[in-house]
């Protein structure tokens, strides 16, 4: 990893981690990590790295709001991570604190907070069988359903304060739904599958995966204008896992670049901005997961040594000064 396009990249930690999510300030980092027989949830604030949970259960997927005082997570409710009887709740940390706040015979997962820290929002598989899918949200003390069963809705994604954001599966494949805390209104009507929305401040600007059988490609949404165009689609290439600013100009993601035979096709970081695309890290070892501030000026990702997986790290990319 080397100093490229003005953003330096810094190794926050190694080991089995995974599923790293920056601050919207950029000041903080959080992710799981496996040490011993357990996963936790660790964060990196002011140049230190403190364990957030110690629970012997396992904690997986973390989400935290602007300036990093709510991190939310999903905790499996057994000491055992293969018992059958187990399912996965959602847990909230606040002021140092943590609570259980969907505590269901439902898989309640993938849970997100809203910017201020106001809302906690989830997706649960309703008894616990993964038949059907709601998203649940967490708002003044109360759980509310957003969605219907037979929406089959999942993996929910904030934009502001007052936008939420997930896809909807159906028979030929799934698409994009924004939530404005009233209505719920599909916004792709496309053959295949739209995934991974990540949305401006405002909710207006939403970038997508678009997946095919021959590759991945993003697309960017402008909900004034109803205009989509492309904004990452090379063949042979997977471009997904977008991330991007609050005010939608810059764009991150994960670029598997299968144009070169393996081993030497590789997985990096790339960045749009000012209408170009340009790739931020270099050297070998799978660059992904991509979490983004809110200026676009830093970017936390998943590294993992190709040859030894349990080799990975997670890394802080900082865009430097002109």
């Amino acid at each position: 990893m080397i100093d490229t396009n003005r953003f330096r990249p810094k190794v926050l930690t190694v080991g089995v981690v995974g599923a790293p999510q920056i601050s919207g300030d950029g000041k903080t980092v959080v992710w799981n990590q496996l040490v011993g027989d357990n996963v936790d949830i660790y964060r990196y604030c002011d140049g230190q790295i403190d364990r957030i949970s110690s629970d012997p259960r396992q904690d997986i997927h973390p989400s935290l709001n602007h300036d990093g005082s709510v991190i939310t997570w999903t905790r499996w409710n057994k000491l055992d991570p293969k018992d059958p009887e187990g399912n996965f709740d959602v847990v909230v940390w606040k002021d140092g604190r943590e609570q259980t706040v969907a505590e269901t015979r439902a898989n309640e997962s993938d849970p997100v907070v809203s910017p201020d820290g106001a809302k906690i929002a989830w997706e649960s598989d309703v008894d616990g069988n993964n038949r059907q899918s709601v998203i649940q949200c967490l708002e003044n003390g109360k759980i509310r359903d957003l969605t219907q069963p037979s929406d089959n809705a999942a993996f929910p994604v904030f934009g502001g304060n007052q936008h939420l954001f997930w896809r909807s599966y159906g028979a030929d494949g799934s698409d994009l739904v924004r939530f404005d805390g009233q209505n719920a209104q599909k916004i792709t009507n496309q053959p295949g599958s739209e995934v991974k929305p990540a949305a401006s401040k405002d909710g207006q600007v939403v970038f997508y995966q678009k997946v095919s059988d021959s590759d991945d490609d993003l697309f960017r949404l402008d909900l004034k204008t109803g205009q989509t165009e492309l904004a990452a689609g090379l063949k042979k290439v997977d471009e997904d896992w977008p991330s991007t600013s609050a005010d939608g100009s810059v764009l991150a993601w994960t670029n598997f670049d299968r144009r070169l035979p393996l081993p030497t096709a590789n997985t990096q970081i790339y960045v749009r901005e000012n209408g170009e695309n340009r790739q931020v890290t270099f050297g070998p070892g799978i660059h992904g997961q991509t979490s983004m501030s809110d200026d676009g000026n830093k970017i936390a990702y998943h590294w993992i040594n190709s040859a030894f997986i349990n080799n990975r790290a997670i890394v802080l990319l900082e865009r430097q000064p002109d």
